[in-house]
């Protein structure tokens, strides 16, 4: 098959898998050849093994890091660093995009970016927000709260000798107002841990104290 007729097949879809040789009603072997040849030459970027997408001028649409986060590991949806940054609640500028999903931890790299994924329970896989970015494509994200408790699950509750002001002077965290005490505590017990409550209350005490 000719990259031209292939393009011309796919071109309306964001990324693609192997469900494509039944449109194209190419023998299947003869098809992942040719893909293969067109990663080389450039044509197509392979995401992860059996997920694709076209380069960028020969697509329909605009590709964004928060879609192809959700399309590459599902189900998931962005959380931790990415999602406080998404929100300017923290200062720093994140590259990696951070998901939480139900499935194993897993990272994946392309040439459109490093994607990483943590393990969470289902029951805690909840509390997030669909938009659309800038080509209409919808995606998942952590609401802020339920960002700021992943990061507390995640990565707070690990560290040895929690300082009390631990928000403020290691994770510089910031533009709080707007943050539901209520609802963060109502989500921190759903994890059924006690660091993580014990931690969400400190949190919640900062916020009160500093942004309330």
């Amino acid at each position: 098959m000719k990259y031209e007729e292939f393009r011309k097949v796919v071109e309306k879809y964001p990324v693609f898998g192997d469900w494509v040789f039944e449109l194209t009603k190419t023998n299947p072997k003869s098809l992942r050849n040719n893909i293969t040849d067109w990663i080389k030459k450039g044509y197509v970027i392979r995401l992860k093994q059996g997920l694709y997408t076209l380069r960028d001028k020969d697509r329909n649409c605009r590709l964004s890091s928060s879609y192809l986060a959700n399309q590459i590991y599902s189900p998931s949806y962005i959380s931790l660093e990415y999602a406080l940054q998404f929100y300017n609640l923290i200062p720093e500028r994140v590259n990696e995009i951070t998901s939480v999903t139900t499935k194993k931890t897993a990272e994946f790299s392309n040439s459109l970016g490093r994607f990483t994924y943590a393990h969470i329970k289902t029951e805690l896989f909840s509390d997030y927000l669909s938009y659309n970015d800038s080509g209409a494509l919808q995606y998942l994200i952590a609401s802020p709260e339920k960002a700021l408790l992943d990061f507390i699950y995640f990565k707070v509750r690990k560290v040895k000798n929690i300082e009390a002001n631990i928000f403020e002077s290691s994770y510089r965290m910031q533009n709080l107002e707007d943050i539901d005490c209520t609802k963060l505590i109502k989500i921190a017990q759903k994890y059924k841990m006690r660091k993580v409550v014990d931690l969400a209350n400190t949190l919640v005490d900062y916020i009160q104290e500093e942004w309330k």
